[in-house]
Parts: C-alpha cells; sequence; structure tokens
C-alpha cells in the first residue's frame, strides 16, 4: 500500500503544528450531494450539489443553511 501527500499540505499542516501545537481543519457540517443528470439539465447548469443534511449547531445552520427537500 502506497500514498502520497502533496508537499504543499504537509507544509501546511506542520506550520500550524509549530505555531499553534494543533492542526486548524474547515467545518460546515452539512452533507453535499452531485446533481443529478436529469437535475442539472432541468437547471440549465453544468454541475454543482444541494445540500442532503445540516447538522444542529453547526457553521451551516448558523448561516441559515437548509437541506433541499
Amino acid at each position: 500500500i502506497g500514498f502520497a501527500i502533496p508537499a504543499n499540505v504537509v507544509r501546511t499542516i506542520v506550520d500550524q503544528l509549530i505555531t499553534q501545537g494543533s492542526v486548524t481543519r474547515g467545518y460546515l457540517g452539512l452533507t453535499p450531494v452531485p446533481l443529478s443528470y436529469e437535475e442539472r439539465q432541468r437547471d440549465h447548469v453544468s454541475g454543482g450539489a444541494m445540500v442532503r443534511n445540516v447538522a444542529v449547531d453547526t457553521p451551516a445552520q448558523q448561516a441559515g443553511l437548509h437541506p433541499v427537500t
């Protein structure tokens, strides 16, 4: 098994570990779902996603995002 981590990602993580002692990651608290072919055709868009779920007490909920029903 092999894997690779891009050098710029490693650099960012190492810098955060040195300066803060931990790594900060972004978190929205939602579940995106890619648009289907039919949805893209209906809405005349080439791509995108819908919000399927918004978790309670998350930045997404605080921003007023709501799942598509």
